[in-house]
């Protein structure tokens, strides 16, 4: 799956995928050139979000293959530019619980406060939901360590989501 992060100018080559936020809109397309000299991007736009006036919802528009190249000034003040990046690139082998808690011990200490846990009806979304935010932080897309990066993918977040509610559903009085 690809997902956007945030970068700068310098780290952007030909070829990346590419999303540019400016205040009102935010276009996505493939680069064709960049100049850190003059601070310039270029790009062949794919699609484009545009937030209407209104503040509510947004509107998607596509670009005919033959769109036109955008060249784009960046700055310090001007638009935050993010590059596409494949969260499941380095996956190369099955993700287990065993290997995820190997490379990153803290979803051990997560799995044992679950198991301490005593939900009821009244509280399981509450408790669930607090665990769910401090598993994000350790696996998957939001998590920001880079050592380990198959730990930022979808495979490791299904793998520890699914083990740690399995745990607090399994905890939930009959």
């Amino acid at each position: 799956m690809l997902i956007y992060r945030q970068t700068t100018l310098s780290k952007i080559t030909m070829g990346d995928l590419v999303a540019v936020e400016l205040p009102d809109m935010c276009v996505t397309g493939k680069v064709t050139a960049t100049n850190p000299a003059q601070g310039t991007l270029s790009f062949v736009p794919f699609a484009c979000v545009r937030r209407p006036d209104s503040g509510t919802g947004f509107g998607i528009s596509w670009f005919e293959q033959t769109a036109a190249i955008e060249t784009i000034k960046m700055g310090e003040n001007g638009p935050k530019l993010q590059r596409a990046e494949d969260s499941e690139a380095t996956v190369t082998y099955p993700l287990t619980w065993e290997r995820i808690a190997e490379l990153e011990p803290c979803v051990e200490a997560l799995l044992t406060e679950i198991q301490a846990e005593c939900p009821t009806e009244w509280n399981y979304f509450r408790i669930w939901y607090g665990y769910k935010e401090r598993l994000s932080e350790l696996v998957g897309w939001d998590r920001e360590k880079a050592t380990h990066p198959e730990l930022r993918s979808s495979a490791a977040y299904n793998v520890v989501y699914h083990k740690l509610l399995d745990c607090l559903t399994g905890r939930l009085p009959t």
